[in-house]
């Protein structure tokens, strides 16, 4: 398994234009990806961009890149982070490679510097500079790849095969390639006319462009998309959806609801239907109708009861081992959604149309196939999370497979978003940063510029255009702890990553409070604030080698001074 792992993360480098991938390994999936090439012609550049999502035996795998690639293709600058879930333990990393004067590449602790050369990405990339200029057929081509692990530099070598004709009898560029981490091993890969990468193969594992429904694994239950942060917030939200096979799909634009203002059982209760008892809304029994009296906790009005049933059951089922929730339990089976039958059937046993439906839930950075109470209150309103929730992020479906979702625009505090505009969300200039994915605002500091924004991701990274490239990272995450608990479990994640803390501050910025803090690796010196406002966090990381600390100092101080959280 230890070898599949690797020949995955080889393979998953062979990424094209706006495209979409799965991996097959013995003709199983096991992951998909996303990837882009963006050219910037005032600059000369691109700006490339890749998703990835990798299921395993025992691993989940998420890797996100972003990356400056001169006209080459070869590697100007990159910021590249994963998260790896393996036997319920969660690990993250981070990289930040910059060519200057010399190639550095940057982690969490250490700092590896290479004399300045030209270098690749990813194989793919060399193979598409390769076809722009028209490589002969037979001949051998070598050059520097980054490794698969993102920290250093091997050989990589291909041949071009020619033109080839595929199974449908369509021409395809066709090479063979190598390098040192597939130890003499040759694969093939096709591209398509226009440079595109069709398909990459070796031994049992293969990558094949397909189609974004095609390429997720559906039995995952989750569609990633992009990342928007307090979705609570979300006035309206316009999403595209399809079903596999179908011609085309269709937009639809949820809306936030307006809470229900005072109303009468009677008035409700037209939906008789969704008020009778069958097998999975067992309204008769007679100990339903002893929770339904307990639970209703004296209250008359329709939202009163509502609310006094949902703490209820929220309190039996998940705050406490009582009696009820377990009796509530065995009445289910069991089921997985036991809260929200239990909710209905007692709403339903209180005078409140209810039911259960399943559908696709937004949360930041995807889409959740889920189940969930709806109560009649003069509308349909889901019950989530303990309460009712009127937010604008849920699609009632009962299609769960083989389903394409993506967001296309949304509104949030009376700003639309666009989503294919990078410009509608994220706002930079010469003095000022300003993410609405995130929600958050700053002051640039000089001579520090701003990364290639994944909207998919909750991460913001700059970088110094001094020395060796200092780097910012600025993550957002959404949390119910407060933040002295947070803080209590840092020292001894700190001392299993060799970090020395020098001293800690606390401060208060714009409308964030925090702790501000210095921190020593054998290579590094970091700075790094973390704050919180309600439940909104704030993690700001500065690390840069020893030798040029003092330069850059105070323009951190100054960034995280200025930085606040948007409404």
């Amino acid at each position: 398994m230890k070898i599949a792992i690797l020949l995955v993360m080889v393979c998953c480098t062979f990424l094209s234009a706006e495209n979409w991938y799965g991996y097959y390994y013995n003709n199983q999936p096991i992951g998909y990806a996303e990837s882009s090439y963006e050219y910037d012609a005032t600059h000369e550049v691109y700006h490339r961009k890749r998703t990835k999502n990798l299921l395993l035996p025992d691993l989940e795998r998420t890797e996100e890149i972003s990356a400056v690639l001169n006209a080459d293709y070869t590697v100007r600058s990159l910021y590249f982070s994963v998260e790896e879930k393996l036997k319920q333990k969660t690990h993250q990393h981070f990289i930040i490679i910059n060519v200057g004067k010399e190639i550095t590449i940057q982690t969490a602790t250490k700092i590896h510097t290479y004399p300045k050369k030209k270098f690749y990405l990813h194989l793919q990339d060399f193979l598409k500079f390769l076809l722009k200029r028209s490589p002969k057929v037979g001949r051998y081509y070598s050059t520097a790849v980054l490794s698969s692990n993102h920290l250093q530099l091997i050989k990589a070598t291909a041949r071009y095969k020619g033109l080839k004709k595929t199974y449908d009898k369509k021409k395809v560029h066709e090479f063979e390639v190598t390098s040192d981490e597939l130890q003499s091993k040759w694969a093939t890969a096709q591209f398509s006319l226009q440079g595109t990468l069709l398909s990459y193969r070796i031994a049992n594992l293969s990558v094949v462009q397909t189609t974004r429904t095609n390429a997720i694994i559906n039995k995952n239950k989750r569609i990633p998309t992009i990342y928007i942060h307090d979705v609570n917030s979300i006035d309206a939200l316009q999403i595209f959806f399809e079903e596999a096979g179908q011609k085309s799909g269709r937009n639809v634009v949820i809306k936030r609801k307006r809470f229900p203002q005072s109303i009468s059982l009677a008035a409700i209760q037209k939906n008789f239907s969704y008020l009778k008892a069958n097998k999975m809304y067992p309204v008769n029994r007679a100990y339903i109708q002893q929770c339904a009296t307990k639970a209703r906790y004296g209250g008359n009005e329709p939202v009163v009861i509502v609310r006094n049933v949902v703490r209820w059951t929220d309190y039996h089922l998940h705050k406490t081992n009582s009696k009820y929730g377990n009796a509530l339990r065995r009445i289910w089976r069991m089921n997985k959604d036991v809260t929200s039958y239990a909710t209905a059937t007692l709403c339903r046993a209180n005078g409140i149309p209810a039911k259960v439906v399943s559908g696709w839930v937004y949360h930041a950075g995807f889409f959740q196939f889920e189940s969930w109470c709806e109560v009649y209150l003069q509308k349909w309103l889901p019950v989530y999370g303990g309460k009712i929730d009127v937010g604008a992020r849920f699609f009632a479906s009962d299609k769960r497979k083989n389903m394409t979702i993506r967001i296309v625009e949304f509104t949030k505090n009376k700003a639309r978003v666009v989503v294919n505009n990078v410009n509608s969300y994220v706002q930079y200039n010469e003095s000022t940063i300003k993410d609405r994915l995130l929600g958050i605002e700053a002051i640039r500091p000089s001579d520090w510029v701003l990364l290639p924004k994944n909207s998919f991701t909750n991460i913001l990274v700059l970088r110094s255009l001094k020395g060796k490239g200092p780097a910012i990272l600025v993550k957002v995450l959404h949390s119910s702890k407060k933040l002295e608990d947070i803080l209590r479990s840092l020292p001894q994640k700190l001392v299993s990553e060799n970090l020395k803390i020098l001293w800690t501050k606390k401060r208060k910025f714009q409308n964030i409070y925090g702790l501000e803090g210095a921190l020593q690796s054998k290579d590094f010196v970091y700075r790094a604030f973390i704050g919180q406002r309600q439940q909104k966090i704030i993690f700001v990381l500065l690390f840069v080698p020893k030798a040029e600390f003092s330069n850059v100092e105070k323009e951190f101080f100054s960034f995280i001074a200025s930085l606040k959280f948007t409404e």
